[in-house]
């Protein structure tokens, strides 16, 4: 009796306490209690199905979680005297997945259309529905992905935008190139696209200024020609004036 009055201690609120003060054990408070308070059948299945109506899988962990959740709710109606066909079930478990399950409700819907008087196979919708998270969560996936690849080149483009030379890759910048033609020896190109060893490679617009030896008038009146073999804003001869 005095365990009893423990639990009861710390099992009640202190409303309730005041009212089972002139109870004279814990059994004639307990009995006072159980027959105030206690839920009717009628009102605890309410209380149920209006909880399994609210219940979403995007409120749950997982799908694991959610069908176990569901379970739950279906034995506790057990309790107070109301069974859950499988059927009713199986239609609890689809109102409850979110919108981007729409295309599996109705494949799952057809199957069901294709025999419709027999019981659903529960095993074979929870396996179903776990297949379908997979490929839920493979999307999601795959969309970040390409949100971040969007990101990311969006931000790449900003920063050459702001500072295009700071970005320049090794293989733009071809400051480093030397070339090893013996008649040549300039940098900013190779060998491979030398224009003295090789003036078939000249752009034909230089090429034309370069068959019309372009004459260029300095500052001071020096003359400078252009050689058809160098390049466009290099001279190799300069004439100086009698000074």
């Amino acid at each position: 009796m005095k365990l009893a009055n423990k639990l009861l201690d710390i099992w009640i609120t202190d409303g309730i306490k005041i009212e089972i003060e002139d109870c004279a054990d814990a059994k004639e408070a307990y009995d006072f209690i159980k027959k105030r308070y206690a839920v009717t059948n009628e009102r605890a299945r309410d209380i149920l199905l209006n909880r399994l109506n609210d219940l979403k899988l995007e409120h749950c962990l997982s799908v694991t979680d959610y069908t176990n959740q569901v379970r739950q709710i279906k034995a506790d109606l057990k309790t107070v005297k109301y069974d859950m066909t499988d059927d009713m079930f199986a239609t609890a478990l689809l109102h409850g997945l979110p919108p981007s399950y729409r295309s599996f409700k109705e494949k799952y819907d057809w199957i069901r259309s294709t025999k419709p008087d027999d019981s659903p196979d529960l095993d074979y919708l929870f396996e179903r529905m776990h297949v379908e998270e997979m490929h839920q969560l493979q999307i999601k996936e795959e969309r970040k992905a390409r949100d971040k690849a969007k990101r990311d080149a969006s931000n790449s483009s900003t920063i050459n935008m702001d500072n295009p030379t700071r970005y320049r890759s090794r293989r733009e910048d071809r400051s480093h190139l030397k070339c090893t033609y013996p008649g040549c020896g300039k940098t900013g190109h190779t060998e491979e696209y030398c224009w003295v060893k090789n003036p078939e490679k000249i752009p034909r617009s230089l090429r034309e200024k370069f068959n019309n030896r372009a004459v260029v008038t300095g500052g001071m009146g020096g003359v400078a020609e252009m050689d058809p073999t160098d390049s466009k804003d290099t001279y190799i001869r300069t004439d100086t004036l009698d000074a």
